[in-house]
């Protein structure tokens, strides 16, 4: 690989880490402006349930692509290892989401002064469908 195409493959990764948390400091005004501590508390605490139910959703499947890819020699094998891939973490995933709803009580004891209905769910969902830009995400990091 060329110095270049490191140099490259490098600035974008760290653009992608960066803008995201550029945003939110620049948006942190807004937040204020418009919501109340209250609020504010509710969205960064779900924030951190978000991060710990999407480590539950994948367990740590996708990170198997790291290791593994150079495994396999013929594309259509690396195909199959995508796929599987592919039906473990959507299986794992919506297996960890019936179960969290299906305990929406216990679950909800987490943060027990915010709601389970409508803040815990949004969050959940939004760490399920997370789940799935992972497999692009991988794959792209993995061939540059």
């Amino acid at each position: 690989m060329s110095d270049r195409k490191i140099i490259k493959n490098t600035s974008i990764y760290t653009i992608g880490g960066v803008l995201p948390k550029i945003a939110q400091f620049f948006l942190l005004p807004v937040f204020t402006t418009y919501m109340t501590p209250g609020d504010y508390g509710i969205v960064n605490s779900l924030q951190v349930l978000a991060t710990v139910l999407a480590i539950l959703f994948t367990l740590a499947t996708d990170r198997s692509i790291f290791r593994l890819y150079f495994d396999y020699k013929k594309d259509e094998e690396k195909g199959l290892f995508f796929g599987t891939i592919a039906i473990s973490l959507f299986t794992i995933s919506s297996v960890v989401l019936l179960l969290i709803f299906l305990f929406s009580d216990q679950v909800g004891m987490v943060y027990q002064s915010i709601d389970f209905y409508p803040y815990y769910s949004y969050a959940i969902i939004t760490a399920y469908l997370g789940v799935f830009s992972l497999i692009p995400k991988s794959y792209y990091q993995v061939t540059e």
